[in-house]
């Protein structure tokens, strides 16, 4: 049984293409294939200004300030980025409920910026708010050592 054919977009229906000719459609772009030479980081947009750093960093700051809204909470954070000279340096941002932050890829010419001891902070910090609902105690708080009853 031969293949359906049908109209190729665009040319009025008159030119027509097998069916199993179809390509699928193309895959997601593959960071990889830029080289060494050629990075994608991520520039975080904040207020009226923006820090260009590495993937993880970014993506750290952004689950840190999402945190941080959900606990109506604020906090000071120094993120490790690229300068506008192209140095690596540390920028100090003031991370609120109301903060407003946007990460976005960008080529970079150089090696991507990595802070793995900066992003475990973040994690550690997160992990300190706690589960963001009430759970079940099993037994008793009369053997836990340093529990003031009086906060709870």
């Amino acid at each position: 049984m031969p293949h359906a054919a049908r109209p190729i977009q665009g040319d009025g229906g008159q030119t027509t293409r097998d069916c199993a000719d179809a390509q699928p459609p193309p895959r997601p772009l593959d960071r990889r294939v830029f080289g060494s030479y050629e990075w994608f980081m991520k520039r975080i947009h904040y207020a009226s200004g923006s820090l260009l750093t590495g993937d993880e960093i970014a993506d750290a700051v952004v689950r840190f300030a999402a945190t941080l809204a959900t606990n109506a909470a604020a906090a000071e954070v120094r993120a490790p980025a690229i300068l506008d000279n192209g140095d690596i340096g540390e920028t100090l941002l003031l991370l609120g409920p109301a903060s407003q932050i946007l990460a976005e890829t960008e080529k970079f010419d150089g090696a991507e910026l990595h802070a793995d001891d900066f992003v475990a902070d973040l994690d550690k910090r997160m992990d300190a708010f706690g589960p963001q609902r009430a759970t079940f105690v099993h037994q008793g708080t009369d053997e836990l050592e340093g529990l003031d009853i009086d906060l709870m």
